[in-house]
């Protein structure tokens, strides 16, 4: 909600009577939230974790705050959310990123890898093409892509979500990894990855959270309005 905000401020809309101050008490709430332990944005199943995602949309927050008042001129405690920004960068740079695979992993202290990371440089806490991001997306193609180039949204080989076996390939997170391609120099991949996901959306170019390729349906919400949200992002990387 607040990098929408940020963004909307970037655009030239105006601020209100309600949204600035709604904007600080959302900021000062998520001062009390760092390092927190959730369920990812994908509301997994297992033990409350402390995902790198979760933290790195903490950063985005702090980060908009900041911009907020010294690039805005509003008022606000940018002190505060500067500190609480790096202290957070801090943490997801080091405790969010395992040195021995050499890339971002899911939650702090773990191997696994899951394509919320995909979004650490669209928030601009990384470079798209970051040697750490770069092994990160080489970790993902590794573990969670489906054979079609599309791929997963986790590694549910563990049942970790509470359903056993994998679920299908996601629209979102393949569109993602497409823009990602795109913005670090694979352009012809990224290319590709549309392609392949354009070619699974309905005769009225809609797309669902999934597609089931050995059905060969769309599955999960329909229309999934974030997977549509994401072409138009994946397709301006391109420059159309």
């Amino acid at each position: 909600m607040l990098v929408t905000f940020a963004n909307l401020r970037e655009a030239g809309v105006a601020e209100d009577h309600l949204s600035w101050p709604i904007q600080k008490a959302l900021l000062n709430a998520a001062t009390e939230r760092i390092g927190d332990t959730d369920r990812s944005m994908w509301e997994a199943f297992g033990e409350p974790a402390v995902y790198t995602h979760s933290q790195a949309m903490l950063w985005a927050a702090f980060d908009a705050g900041v911009s907020a008042v010294r690039d805005f001129g509003l008022d606000g405690d940018a002190a505060t959310w500067e500190h609480c920004r790096d202290a957070v960068a801090d943490e997801i740079l080091s405790r969010g990123f395992n040195a021995d695979l050499g890339c971002f992993v899911s939650t702090y202290g773990g191997t696994a890898v899951d394509a919320s990371l995909l979004q650490l440089p669209q928030i601009g806490l990384v470079d798209w093409d970051d040697p750490r991001m770069l092994a990160t997306v080489e970790r993902i193609e590794a573990t969670i892509r489906h054979s079609s180039g599309m791929i997963y949204r986790y590694d549910n080989s563990d049942s970790q979500d509470g359903f056993e076996g994998q679920d299908n390939p996601h629209f979102i997170s393949s569109l993602w990894l497409a823009e990602q391609y795109i913005h670090s120099g694979r352009e012809a991949d990224g290319r590709a990855l549309i392609d392949t996901v354009l070619d699974c959306a309905s005769d009225l170019g809609l797309m669902s959270a999934e597609y089931d390729f050995e059905q060969q349906r769309l599955t999960g919400n329909f229309p999934q309005a974030l997977a549509h949200i994401s072409l138009i992002r994946a397709v301006e990387a391109l420059g159309l």
